[in-house]
């Protein structure tokens, strides 16, 4: 599916700018102004993942990266078809109209509520007389915060090996594109819906950082050291895995400066005030395909700081752990205010 992209009326960058890095990020400030379309499709098959196969063919739009396109041939579905016959998990539902907002990538915290949240919020209106399509594997705190906020109560559980001939289905376009490219004015009406009512009494102080100690990836191997440092700044440390939703929602209402390693966790400054201070930590070759935070920080109108620090090696450059310069983030930690 193509996205229309525009660039904002202003060139966004972020405040602690180098000047060999303008180029990185100035070519990336745009968002995704397609306006958003619900689509309605007849006689399709749905895989667990939120695939549409049309004729054995998947449809593009449903697929989380067009990367992944070359993945899905005829072959993919005649296997899983059959598959799901073998284990008797193939369904048809000829009666009543269906609705996916999810695809493969969706049970993540920053997928959920930067990409399936805006398809949830333009559908709204038929969520009542429609069926929602999810996996029986999306059980964290934060689904179910949203399913209940939609008051969603019609949904169709899928688990992994399912596969299912629907005659009638409604599919909303996706709104933010492979990179994190938003539409802002969707996104921050949705969440602004989501977090109505939200007990935002619970305080963690205005400078938070966000650890990922029990991460299996993107770690900072001299963590102590930076943590020692950030605790005589005044920050709190924080673990996301251990809060709830709710909780997430109002320990970031009430902070005003985030420093975290380039993650999910960083999605919580969408509920933050607007003119907030960001800090991520990024590898040193980081690539800028990766520039969804500071995209996201321009959304919601905050100042973006960045650091570059020394990567591990691994085969996969996503995951690398990274070592921080605590004397530069001495430095920018003076940038981000009070």
């Amino acid at each position: 599916m193509s996205h229309v992209l525009q660039q904002p009326t202003l060139v966004i960058l972020p405040k602690n700018v180098e000047e060999s890095h303008r180029e990185f990020f100035q070519n990336h400030s745009l968002f995704n102004t397609q306006p958003p379309q619900l689509t309605r499709f007849r006689n399709v098959f749905v895989s667990s993942t939120g695939l549409v196969f049309k004729n054995a063919n998947v449809l593009a739009e449903s697929v989380c990266s067009p990367l992944f396109l070359k993945k899905y041939t005829i072959p993919f579905f005649l296997r899983n078809f059959f598959g799901s016959l073998y284990r008797i998990k193939f369904q048809i539902f000829k009666k009543g109209v269906y609705i996916i907002v999810h695809d493969e990538w969706s049970s993540n915290y920053f997928h959920w509520l930067t990409d399936v949240l805006p398809r949830l919020y333009i559908a709204r209106f038929l969520l009542q007389e429609t069926i929602l399509i999810l996996p029986d594997t999306f059980k964290s705190s934060y689904h179910h915060h949203t399913i209940k906020r939609f008051n969603i109560v019609n949904i169709k559980r899928a688990d992994i090996h399912s596969f299912y001939f629907v005659k009638q289905l409604i599919f909303p376009s996706h709104l933010t594109a492979p990179g994190g490219y938003y539409n802002p004015q969707i996104l921050r009406a949705a969440v602004n819906f989501l977090t109505v009512g939200c007990n935002k009494n619970i305080h963690r102080g205005k400078k938070i950082y966000i650890s990922r100690k029990n991460a299996y990836t993107r770690r900072i191997v001299n963590e102590a050291e930076v943590i020692a440092l950030l605790e005589k700044e005044g920050f709190s440390i924080v673990l996301c895995e251990e809060l709830s939703f709710e909780e997430q929602v109002s320990i970031f209402s009430n902070a005003a400066i985030l420093i975290a390693v380039h993650g999910a966790g960083l999605t919580n400054m969408a509920f933050m005030s607007e003119g907030s201070s960001v800090l991520e930590l990024r590898k040193l070759d980081d690539s800028d395909r990766f520039n969804c935070y500071f995209r996201l920080s321009a959304v919601f109108n905050h100042r973006y700081f960045y650091q570059l620090s020394q990567q591990q090696e691994l085969a996969d450059s996503h995951f690398q752990d990274i070592y921080v310069d605590t004397k530069l983030l001495k430095h920018n930690i003076g940038l981000l205010g009070s």
